[in-house]
């Protein structure tokens, strides 16, 4: 009788075990199977800088960050500028980072896949984007914005520059070169550094 209370109280023990771990296994693997696929595309910018911030967007392949790169972008140029400082001011600044740091490396990407004509238009094409957003402010010198930009615009360098020398060297080289090639395209083209 003995014999067969331990049996018993090792069966029930096993089985306990069984029932822990299997329910551990389903958990994680529920987890898992969450964090690989895919979310749904962003509706608002919010959505799409605060993805880009999470362990799902790491998780992602490099298709799939640039698909939702190049739609939480579109859905931040879409918002109104007062509303675009809104949300950054509502995001954490840990997301808002990791979205600009996201953007720069897809954009450095695309920059050292590209033939050499190509790449004159894409540094045309970001030399002029930035040169509209700040003819826009400086129409504007009054405002104070003049001076809020040139502090972001130090800060963003300043965070780049953290960026390369700190984090992973290919993407520190990719992202630095394609710095490199603006400034380079700007001289070529006769244009000052903005803040300069």
């Amino acid at each position: 009788m003995v014999v067969n209370l331990q049996r018993t109280l090792k069966n029930r023990i096993l089985i306990v075990l069984l029932v822990v771990i299997g329910a551990v296994s389903l958990v994680c693997g529920a987890y898992f199977t969450w964090l690989m696929t895919p979310p749904e595309f962003p509706e608002t910018a919010a959505d799409g800088v605060a993805l880009i911030g999470s362990r799902r967007f790491e998780r992602m392949p490099e298709y799939r960050k640039a698909e939702y790169l190049e739609r939480t972008t579109q859905l931040m140029r879409d918002l109104e500028p007062q509303d675009r400082q809104a949300l950054r001011s509502e995001l954490k600044p840990n997301d808002v980072r990791q979205f600009f740091q996201q953007m720069m490396m897809q954009r450095a990407l695309k920059f050292s896949n590209a033939d050499p004509q190509q790449r004159n238009r894409m540094l045309d094409e970001a030399i002029d984007q930035w040169g509209r957003r700040g003819g826009r402010r400086r129409s504007r010198p009054d405002d104070g914005n003049e001076q809020e930009r040139d502090q972001r615009q130090g800060a963003f360098r300043n965070r780049m520059q953290e960026y390369i020398q700190e984090g992973n060297p290919q993407t520190g080289a990719l992202i630095g070169e394609y710095f490199r090639a603006i400034r380079q395209r700007r001289e070529e083209r006769g244009i000052e550094e903005p803040g300069n």
